[in-house]
């Protein structure tokens, strides 16, 4: 005769299965490592593409070719920075640190972009009498620019023994061009230290 299991029984058979074959591996969560996940962000932030574009962006400025910088940045410097800005959202991090840094990594490229942005209409105008959304166009890229090199070096010195010494210095020094007659603007500074409060001093009034 067949043996018949009590109906309450079913439920704690059923759940007995489930956990024998399930293994550790598939209930455990993954480790955090805080120390790859830095190590991955900074490596892409060096990698970042839009460092040639912005280079030559800033040899046209410096030519006073300010209509052709513009176009070096809607087609090289821009681009450039929406691929940076995917790579960085499609890295796979296993820490809350690591997923935080690449949020502020990410705020801090797209507002690179909203510069280069503001920087591009400036340009595309040439130098004329609207030279102060140039100067505020400056302000933002110089802004934006210096709070990604802060980030590269609090990572780099999160992450002392990386090999690969490339730095994000600021790309530049640009001396922004202004209407004839009148001083050049003051340099952006190259490290995030100097003068990172005001990083463009406009011209003085006449």
């Amino acid at each position: 005769m067949r043996s018949i299991a009590p109906a309450w029984l079913a439920p704690l058979l059923v759940g007995s299965l489930l956990v024998a074959c399930s293994g550790p591996s598939e209930r455990a969560a993954p480790a955090e490592d805080v120390s790859a996940d830095l190590r991955v962000i900074l490596t892409t932030m060096i990698e970042d593409p839009a460092r040639s574009p912005l280079e030559e962006v800033d040899e046209a400025f410096r030519d006073e070719r300010p209509v052709l910088a513009a176009d070096l940045i809607e087609q090289g410097a821009k681009p450039a920075t929406e691929r940076q800005l995917r790579a960085l959202r499609a890295l796979s991090l296993t820490s809350a640190e690591g997923r935080r840094l690449r949020a502020r990594a990410v705020r801090l490229y797209q507002a690179r972009f909203d510069a280069l942005e503001l920087l591009r209409g400036a340009l595309s105008r040439g130098i004329g009498q609207e030279d102060e959304h140039l100067v505020a166009a400056m302000h933002a890229d110089a802004r934006a620019q210096i709070a990604l090199v802060e980030l590269e070096d609090e990572l780099r010195r999160r992450v002392p023994d990386l090999d690969d010494a490339r730095s994000l210095e600021p790309h530049g020094p640009v001396t922004p061009l202004t209407p004839s007659g009148d001083e050049p603007l003051a340099p952006r500074p190259e490290h995030p230290n100097e003068a990172a409060s005001d990083p463009l001093d406009p011209p003085d009034p006449e």
